[in-house]
């Protein structure tokens, strides 16, 4: 399986969505490694976060579209990195996808769940099982995610 943009007009997406992922993270990691601070501080960067998350989702929501994948009809590397994102927004603001049917839609992709490990979570079997590990999605050094 070819993960890669096949096209021109693929690799113009997948370069716009690599950047756009990049910068997602980013912002996200600033606010959550934000150490030197303190609790109350840290307040007003995550408002702020959290004020122009919905207008960065949106714009992520209307470049995918209807279109099944990122860069068009192909599955491919950007898919799986916003889709992580996507899940570690989703775990720090649980209602930051309810306005975005695409993105819903896309997190829930059955192909890519085959891929990654939201497929078993899905069965309460797996969550009861000694298999199961929550682990942290950040470093212990990390203000959320790290426990």
């Amino acid at each position: 399986m070819v993960l890669v943009a096949k096209t021109a007009e693929e690799q113009i997406r997948q370069d716009l969505l690599i950047d756009q992922a990049a910068d997602l993270r980013w912002t996200y990691d600033v606010i959550t490694y934000a150490l030197h601070i303190t609790d109350e501080e840290f307040k007003r960067p995550k408002d702020g976060f959290l004020k122009v998350l919905p207008t960065t989702l949106r714009t992520v929501s209307e470049f995918l579209g209807e279109k099944e994948w990122f860069t068009g009809k192909n599955l491919n590397i950007v898919d799986f990195i916003i889709y992580e994102l996507l899940g570690i927004h989703r775990a720090f603001v649980p209602t930051c996808l309810n306005d975005f049917e695409y993105l819903q839609t896309f997190l829930f992709c059955p192909l890519i769940a085959i891929f990654t490990p939201n497929n078993l979570l899905n069965s309460g079997k797996y969550l009861a099982s000694d298999k199961f590990m929550n682990v942290p999605i950040q470093n212990k050094m990390a203000r959320f995610g790290s426990t």
